[in-house]
């Protein structure tokens, strides 16, 4: 009898121990569900509000959660700080309701071609030559090609022995890295002509691209279009960064938020209802996949933390961009640089030195 009672108190005990166990699993599970939730809705407040000065956007980015700035190097936002800001005097209107046409023009009819490059110095020589060997330069010279390096010698040293190979280029040395959207910025500020071309310093341009853009550009603020991957896939999709768009588009919404991923998606889902884009079939150019991409890297990559956090921020403001033009304008970040001059009697070290004379004064 009392072996039966043992049993039954032992398979009493052992069931209770069971449920306990079993308490405790679930409970982890729901305060890691909460820790994650909590986590995921972490959004950057960089909101238009933060925009107004200096000082509120340095507010805006120490308002970012500690958790956010450990994903990141921190020298990232140690370079945000004292950023230069420029806003453009732009007519506010929408271009769905007036034609450009009746706007008076501030730039010369052509195309910049806008280029930023960091550590590229393997592929820059072939999207170069890409560009410049566009059959629309054979009987036109309306064009410029702006490279904006991102304080990096060693693709700067290696530009300057290559520059005189190109027609109307112009190099410009970010004085401090600042990623590619702020640099972007900083050219499409410079640009001279009316047409903005945003392309990447790893890719390459079929022949017909310019000619095929500036001969639909006229009826439209925006163009987009199709890109095949190098390599044995050839897998084609829709391009994001590579856009051509009027350059008084870039005046009137601001360029590219200064995020180090994401923003060129961001750009086009902020002013889409307010203007008009034009999506093509052709394939333009072929891009380069490999470990540097942005949206490869392990910190900025398509499944990173980091761009999923600036996606569910930018889709949380749609309605409010949608809803009225004014809310999808920012201010223009731009970087500080210096324009190298494509003159190789001038050594790339003494190019060196006056950068460092002019930090120093």
């Amino acid at each position: 009898m009392n072996k039966i009672n043992n049993v039954g108190t032992f398979k009493s005990s052992s069931l209770m121990n069971k449920k306990i166990i079993l308490f405790f699993f679930i409970l982890l599970f729901y305060i890691f569900y909460i820790y994650k939730k909590i986590k995921s809705t972490q959004i950057i407040k960089l909101d238009n509000n933060y925009l107004d000065s200096k000082i509120s956007l340095e507010d805006g980015l120490e308002s970012i959660s500690l958790s956010f700035h450990k994903k990141l190097n921190e020298s990232y936002f140690s370079n945000l700080i004292n950023i230069e800001l420029k806003k453009e005097i732009c007519p506010y209107f929408s271009p769905k309701e007036k034609e450009f046409s009746k706007i008076p023009l501030k730039y010369e009819h052509g195309i910049s071609i806008i280029v930023t490059a960091y550590k590229m110095k393997k592929y820059i020589k072939e999207a170069l030559d890409s560009i410049s060997n566009q059959t629309w330069f054979k009987n036109n010279n309306n064009y410029e090609i702006l490279v904006g390096v991102d304080n990096c010698y060693e693709t700067l040293s290696y530009l300057h022995s290559i520059m005189n190979e190109y027609n109307n280029i112009r190099v410009f040395m970010m004085k401090s890295n600042k990623g590619t959207y702020i640099t972007t910025n900083t050219l499409m500020t410079i640009a001279k002509y009316d047409n903005l071309l945003r392309f990447d310093s790893d890719d390459v341009m079929y022949p017909f691209m310019i000619e095929f853009l500036m001969n639909n550009i006229e009826n439209f603020d925006l163009l987009r279009f199709q890109m095949q991957n190098f390599g044995n896939d050839n897998q084609t999709t829709l391009a994001y960064g590579q856009i051509m768009m009027k350059h008084e588009i870039f005046d009137l919404f601001g360029g590219f938020m200064p995020w180090p991923c994401f923003g060129d998606a961001e750009f086009i889902l902020r002013i889409r209802n307010h203007i008009i884009i034009k999506i093509f079939d052709e394939i333009l150019f072929k891009r380069r996949i490999h470990s540097s991409n942005l949206t490869v890297t392990k910190k900025t990559g398509e499944a990173s933390y980091i761009r999923n956090l600036f996606r569910k921020y930018t889709f949380s403001k749609l309605k409010t961009y949608d809803s009225d033009l004014n809310n999808a304008v920012i201010f223009t970040i731009i970087n500080k640089f210096y324009e190298v001059f494509p003159n190789t009697s001038i050594k790339i070290d003494e190019y060196k030195y006056i950068f460092e004379f002019t930090d120093k004064n």
